[in-house]
């Protein structure tokens, strides 16, 4: 803590705060190399690699602040065409950005959405709102303006890029509504096939039962029938009076 106290504060390193020795000194030499080696690595590279990070720290915050500047003076928040393109047809940028693609407009315009009833949307309203909550930017007239015609033959692939990734979520939903209806009908399925194997358990302990009952009513109804031929058999005859 002496050596860094001492040796950053001063500009000849920390050979400066400690005491000078003749050069008939044994120690002179090493002292020497202490003393160079401290004010090279510590006071020159150390401190210009530390200062330097931080001057290129500034330069990257700086030029990055003076890119916001120039796209927001020089490039319409909202449809992204440039301030040139726009004189080239003739056409005053400032008033576009003011008038027509105020991004103030858009804000207000969406407050309006989230503060009007769902169920009173119209179609364009209802698709705004659906892009918004979903977090996509379709519904801005990104790269179109009513001032400029754009190019017949310039595609824009973004949009067809987020027209496809919209139709594959819409099908993947459709996709895990399918597989949610399949599994719950599976789950119906095995509770049925269940049920019936209950029920013809249980219709054949019913032909079982009704069966020994069928045995016994007839056992019981040929029991009857010996013991009345028996009675009849056993039965004395008595003689006729003259």
């Amino acid at each position: 803590m002496y050596s860094i106290n001492l040796g950053l504060r001063n500009g000849g390193g920390i050979g400066d705060s400690m005491q000078l020795m003749e050069l008939s000194d044994p120690k002179f030499f090493w002292k020497l190399i202490f003393d160079l080696s401290y004010f090279m690595l510590i006071n020159i590279v150390s401190l210009n690699i530390i200062f330097g990070i931080i001057i290129d720290t500034f330069a990257e915050l700086r030029d990055s602040q003076n890119t916001r500047d120039v796209d927001y003076t020089n490039v319409c928040f909202i449809c992204g065409h440039e301030r040139d393109v726009f004189e080239k047809e003739g056409i005053s940028f400032d008033k576009h950005v003011k008038f027509e693609h105020n991004p103030v407009t858009y804000v207000y315009f969406l407050v309006y959405l989230k503060e009007k009833p769902k169920d009173e949307f119209d179609g364009n309203e209802e698709y705004v709102y659906n892009q918004y909550k979903s977090n996509k930017t379709n519904w801005f007239p990104i790269r179109h303006t009513k001032f400029i015609k754009p190019d017949i033959d310039e595609e824009d692939f973004e949009g067809q890029v987020d027209n496809i990734v919209d139709n594959l979520d819409k099908q993947t939903e459709k996709a895990e509504k399918i597989k949610e209806t399949a599994e719950m009908l599976t789950k119906y399925v095995k509770h049925m096939d269940r049920k019936m194997k209950n029920i013809h358990a249980d219709s054949r302990v019913i032909r079982s039962k009704t069966k020994f009952l069928k045995d016994v009513g007839e056992n019981s109804q040929s029991d009857d029938t010996m013991l009345v031929q028996t009675k009849g058999r056993l039965q004395p005859t008595i003689p006729a009076k003259e």
